[in-house]
């Protein structure tokens, strides 16, 4: 029985167990209990970019360790509702692992049965939120740091005796939406050892962001995190436990440019398991400096100024945010993330040629901000500006080689302007730095069908699908190579695929479908 749809959607399970069904308008239910309706593509390519990550991290020195806390449903499974059952093997992080292997899964900590036996002692998720409480944060935390450990010996685990427990009540989360529902008795923890100090924090629209923690010992190594909201109760042991430890709330991408940076001994990525997927492209001409950098002033009115900006870009009133803009822009000339902003918000309202000056303002005040170039080139691009867009695009792939999303649109402009070759080694250039980017595949067949290279072509398209089926424009691009191919057979399944992902264009494709059944028809015959 499903009691609220705002702002989490709650179903109701046995023991008045509360479960949340879905998030972000996706809805993890319906994945376990019918697997096919998430692709185990995503899972796929979730696992290239996770393999992405260890070996970039690799690169670098720094050690990779990741934790997928557990969706309570596999946790007491006999408090679902009548009727509903899940297979354990259809949760998001045992998909994800049949496309790891051994040594990938070695670093990827998942502590269902670790919390399991820590629900036994106490409550280590409350029957009305789908977080963990301290003691399942604490058992978590031990697991998460077993791995750490095993890279860097000299972090610090909170002992169960720097821990006095004691019992507390808390409505949560799931509960605070049934009325009348009462709170939960809980565990709360307090730590003995001294807290560390916080030193910065920022927060940005739409849930981001950044916070630096001083655990006050010199002894102890220093971690970046990316984390998930399941962070949040494992907090008060994880500051103890690294001299310096930065947290980042980003989504699912990783911010290698703080990495870099930073230097940090580990990088530790936690992700709940319903959020693990969809994947997302980590290296981005929108940077730290972008999301988080002008928010980190010390003027707080200049950091108030520009979050009501973003604020009014992300609930998509563009004409207010460029008019806000325009005001933080002249009060702080100097700051050239303001000026980009304002470039966002103008072009967002379909001021282009104002837009495009307030990217030229941005980047005069730093030359090395790509999402002012990659901004310009898109600009140039919707205004038939082809050479000024390349130009922009390149200056893109200079300052940032490893994002994939300026090598592709380079890719693009390249081939419009009758330069096919120049575009295929844009693409593999792209490829070389981003294999698990679907979308270059499948420009990288294009540009092979147009040349003639069919069996090329074939071998990319099919690489894009490998990494996501649910791209219309993919089945389409394979179904034309499957017509060039008189592969007639599988030209009606990437018909029948385009027509299941776009019912609106079943009548496009009728007739192709069903030339492409005769001639297959005739084979068989």
């Amino acid at each position: 029985m499903t009691l609220s749809t705002l702002p989490f959607p709650v179903m109701e399970g046995r023991d008045d167990w509360l479960f949340l069904t879905g998030l972000r308008g996706q809805d993890h239910f319906v994945w376990y209990r019918h697997p096919e309706t998430l692709s185990q593509t995503v899972f796929r390519r979730m696992a290239a970019t996770h393999r992405r990550r260890r070996a970039d991290l690799a690169a670098l020195g720094i050690p990779f360790v990741a934790i997928a806390p557990p969706d309570p449903a596999f946790l007491v499974p006999k408090k679902l509702p009548p009727g509903v059952r899940f297979d354990p093997a259809n949760g998001p992080y045992r998909r994800l692992a049949r496309e790891l292997s051994a040594a990938e899964r070695a670093d990827f900590v998942y502590p269902l049965e670790t919390i399991r036996k820590a629900h036994h002692q106490r409550p280590a998720y409350p029957p009305d939120d789908f977080h963990w409480t301290a003691w399942g944060a604490y058992a978590g935390y031990r697991a998460l740091m077993a791995r750490v450990r095993r890279h860097l010996p000299a972090a610090r685990t909170v002992e169960a005796g720097d821990i006095r427990w004691r019992d507390g009540e808390a409505l949560g989360l799931l509960g605070a939406q049934v009325p009348g529902r009462r709170a939960a008795s809980v565990p709360i923890a307090d730590c003995a050892s001294a807290a560390a100090q916080r030193r910065d924090t920022v927060r940005t629209e739409g849930g981001l962001s950044f916070a630096e923690f001083d655990g006050g010992d010199p002894a102890l190594p220093t971690a970046v995190m990316f984390r998930g909201s399941f962070t949040v109760a494992m907090l008060p042991f994880l500051i103890r436990s690294f001299r310096r430890l930065i947290l980042i709330r980003c989504g699912n991408r990783m911010l290698f440019d703080v990495i870099v940076r930073e230097r940090p001994d580990i990088v530790i990525l936690e992700r709940a398991e319903f959020a693990l997927v969809p994947p997302v492209t980590d290296n981005q001409a929108v940077d730290e400096q972008i999301l988080f950098g002008d928010l980190r002033c010390q003027d707080l009115d200049e950091a108030a100024a520009e979050l009501d900006v973003r604020r009014l870009l992300h609930d998509g009133d563009h004409a207010a945010a460029a008019d806000k803009a325009a005001m933080v822009a002249s009060r702080w000339p100097q700051s050239a993330t303001h000026h980009y902003f304002r470039a966002v918000a103008l072009n967002a309202a379909g001021r282009r040629d104002e837009a495009a000056m307030a990217c030229r303002d941005a980047l005069s005040r730093d030359g090395r901000l790509a999402a002012g170039y990659e901004l310009l080139g898109d600009i140039a691009r919707a205004q038939g500006q082809p050479d000024d867009a390349l130009g922009h695009y390149l200056r893109v792939i200079d300052l940032v080689p490893k994002a994939p999303r300026p090598w592709l649109l380079a890719a693009r402009v390249s081939r419009f302007l009758g330069r096919p070759a120049q575009a295929a080694v844009q693409v593999r250039a792209g490829l070389a730095v981003a294999p698990d980017d679907p979308a270059l595949h499948a420009e990288l067949a294009t540009i092979l069908l147009e040349a003639g290279r069919l069996a090329e072509a074939h071998a990319e398209v099919s690489q894009a699908l490998h990494l996501d089926d649910g791209v219309m424009a993919f089945w389409q691009l394979a179904a034309r190579i499957c017509f060039k191919l008189r592969h007639w057979a599988e030209a009606v399944g990437c018909l029948e695929r385009f027509a299941a992902l776009s019912p609106n264009g079943e009548g496009f494709i009728a007739p192709f479908l069903a030339a492409a059944r005769q001639a297959a028809a005739i084979n068989c015959s």
